[in-house]
């Protein structure tokens, strides 16, 4: 059976600028909704988190950090909890 493809794109750009696996997506966002997520439902080290696809330390800490700041989570670093403006925000 002949089928037919339409491409939103031109050949050399399919050959040239295109990857030939797509990046996961943990890999490419915020990891700040994730992070939250994962404190409550009590992950305790995040940095330690198995990760099918594991995002590179330095987005994580910078996630922490991030919810850290805006009071979602409370705490020391190993022992940080989340408050209840995270969870309502979880």
């Amino acid at each position: 059976m002949n089928s037919v493809a339409y491409r939103l794109y031109t050949e050399e750009a399919y050959r040239s600028e295109m990857f030939v696996n797509t990046i996961p997506e943990i890999q490419r966002t915020n990891l700040a909704s994730v992070v939250l997520q994962l404190k409550s439902l009590g992950v305790r080290n995040l940095l330690e988190f198995d990760f099918m696809d594991p995002p590179p330390q330095v987005p994580k800490k910078n996630a922490i950090h991030k919810i850290y700041t805006r009071n979602f989570l409370l705490g020391q670093y190993f022992e940080l909890h989340v408050s209840t403006v995270g969870i309502r925000c979880s």
